[in-house]
């Protein structure tokens, strides 16, 4: 098993194996002890389609418990990937989720975000991976407006911008 971490707002922690998925592409991963760890899909995004992998149990846990109370999950729109301090170094960047994508017509695209943006943080509080995205979003709901930190390259290398976001519904 091998896994890697994707998702839009989210860190789905994905676990590749050598197993099938049934014919409707859909199942559970089970350990040894018969617990679920994963929901099985042959489709998770273009990058990956067709491939069997299952999104690790323990990413969908505060999703799953909005969404079995009743309560939208909070959604920006945004996929991206963790710029650690060796990578911002490296690129003379700031530390922060270095923005890959973001999702047409989603409250961060409306609100001015694009891909090769850098999200840091939301007010006072530090938003330097995309787990901690999830986290900051999973205390939100949805119409509520937060204010992102935001760097943005340009001529003069990058430069901090803030963004007000209306969040969405998942």
């Amino acid at each position: 098993v091998q896994t890697n971490t994707v998702g839009t707002d989210t860190a789905f922690q994905l676990l590749y194996a050598d197993i099938s998925v049934s014919e409707d592409g859909g199942g559970f991963l089970f350990n040894t002890n018969g617990e679920i760890v994963g929901i099985l899909t042959d489709d998770y995004g273009d990058e990956m389609a067709g491939v069997p992998v299952a999104i690790g149990i323990s990413s969908l846990k505060g999703i799953i418990e909005s969404l079995s109370s009743g309560i939208d999950a909070a959604y920006l729109g945004v996929q991206g990937q963790n710029a650690t301090a060796d990578i911002a170094e490296a690129n003379d960047m700031p530390v922060g989720i270095y923005v890959t994508r973001v999702v047409m017509d989603s409250p961060a695209y409306l609100a001015g975000l694009k891909a090769g943006d850098i999200i840091t943080g939301s007010g006072e509080q530090d938003i330097l991976t995309t787990r901690s995205l999830q986290n900051f979003l999973e205390s939100y709901s949805t119409g509520d407006v937060i204010k992102l930190t935001v760097y943005r390259s340009g001529a003069d290398g990058y430069v901090e911008m803030e963004f007000e976001v209306t969040l969405g519904a998942r």
